[in-house]
């Protein structure tokens, strides 16, 4: 049997047994299958495993009992507030002036941070991931204070794109490699980004 059918029976398993405790109804027995997953060699770091839309929905609802509310306010239709600081952890291998707003972008297991002195590629701490570890860097793609620019991630790339030049046409970067790799076209949709300042990362 080679890696990837194994890998595929296993996050199937964990599939299975998520379903399985989660028609069980028992909060102890859920708590119980996802530290199993969590706190396990590894091995299941960099497996889709498909979660059971029901725990999504009985997580959504214990957090509104903790808070209080019938319902809560998510991310995805109500957006992330200016000021919020969802977490901060210090970059010391980074240095930028007080005033400098960076971009930040991610791909589910790499933050990639262009600031200044260039684009680096930070650990997130998930999938794997050492928080905070600069996996990769470069200087040829550096953010200006004179420019508006976007970065964003589609496709398995990086997308950078100047927005004062008023052009739809956005630099494809290789997240592997960071090196350019080609440019594609993009409709005029201006998208949020993260700041990072004070050597901190920052929403």
């Amino acid at each position: 049997m080679n890696d990837s059918t194994g890998q595929s029976l296993t996050a199937l398993s964990c599939a299975c047994l998520f379903s399985l405790v989660a028609s069980w109804g028992e909060t102890g027995r859920t708590l119980q299958a996802i530290s199993a997953i969590l706190t396990n060699n590894g091995s299941h770091a960099c497996q889709t495993i498909q979660v059971p839309t029901i725990l999504n929905s009985l997580q959504r609802s214990v957090q509104a009992v903790l808070v209080g509310k019938i319902q809560i306010q998510d991310w995805f239709s109500n957006g992330i507030k200016k000021a919020a600081l969802m977490h901060r952890w210090p970059l010391k291998e980074i240095s930028v002036d007080e005033d400098d707003q960076c971009l930040l972008q991610n791909d589910g297991f790499f933050l990639y941070l262009l600031c200044k002195d260039g684009l680096y590629k930070i650990g997130s701490g998930y999938s794997g991931t050492v928080r905070g570890h600069i996996y990769n860097s470069t200087s040829r793609i550096r953010n200006r204070k004179e420019k508006k620019s976007w970065l964003g991630y589609a496709q398995g790339y990086l997308l950078y794109r100047d927005v004062n030049n008023h052009s739809m046409t956005a630099i494809r970067i290789s997240p592997e490699t960071l090196e350019q790799d080609g440019t594609v076209m993009l409709p005029g949709i201006e998208l949020a980004t993260l700041v990072y300042q004070n050597n901190a990362l920052t929403n």
